[in-house]
């Protein structure tokens, strides 16, 4: 049987200098590669705050400084309303879209501290049920649901960081929430008793901070967004 010709060790040296350093090429170009684009979830949306359900952003790099965030997100319960005292309440559903501009003064995309303003519009039902004294004698009940359309504009202060294919953000920030609400299906007796047993009405202080008032008609309130992020960069 034919031997096969031996490779000479001086030979040997090239091919284990490129076994060695070819992984080390290709993680640096790896790093090196810009990435534009993030596609993050906020997780805490989750499990706590109100208005529960998950919350999706898509983040394109357009300068070093400047970037452009669209969001999205489904509504499937909320932690506290203005019927009743249960700390969960199952939604008809609902949903969320926003708009949000990125300027990194002190960094950039890819790591650093950003302003950002935004812009969001979400509509939100759940149903609600109302039991009431109409006489001595006669005890009656309404089945309505109400209807949210809430959204407005806001600022932020936040930090961001882009780690390989990781992401992660957190920010803080303030706005104005410009909210619609309708009880619809319930009688005028029973929206009458409604706000009468919840004790809050326009003039109440608190108003400004709920998620939404107790009362039908428009309003505003103040909208404290605070949250993290986290996410995929390519």
């Amino acid at each position: 049987m034919p031997r096969l010709p031996s490779l000479p060790f001086s030979g040997l040296i090239p091919i284990l200098v490129l076994l060695l350093v070819t992984p080390i090429l290709c993680e640096a170009q790896e790093e090196a590669r810009e990435r534009k684009n993030v596609i993050a979830i906020t997780p805490l949306k989750l499990v706590v705050f109100t208005h529960l359900g998950p919350e999706f952003t898509y983040q394109r790099k357009l300068k070093s400084r400047l970037s452009l965030q669209t969001k999205a997100a489904w509504i499937y319960s909320y932690a506290s309303g203005p019927i009743g005292r249960e700390p969960f309440r199952i939604s008809n559903g609902g949903g969320k879209l926003g708009l949000e501009v990125k300027y990194f003064p002190l960094g950039s995309f890819e790591k650093g501290l950003y302003l950002a303003a935004e812009i969001d519009a979400a509509y939100h039902s759940y149903p609600g049920s109302l039991s009431y004294q109409v006489s001595s004698r006669q005890t009656d009940s309404d089945r309505f649901d109400v209807v949210l359309k809430y959204g407005g504009p806001s600022i932020k202060l936040g930090y961001q960081k882009v780690r390989g294919f990781f992401f992660y953000e957190f920010y803080a920030g303030i706005g104005i929430r410009h909210v619609d609400v309708q009880y619809e299906g319930i009688t005028s007796v029973g929206y009458s008793n409604l706000i009468r047993d919840e004790g809050l009405g326009k003039s109440d202080p608190a108003r400004l901070f709920l998620p939404y008032p107790s009362v039908e008609g428009t309003s505003r309130s103040i909208a404290i967004p605070l949250n993290v992020r986290i996410g995929i960069a390519f």
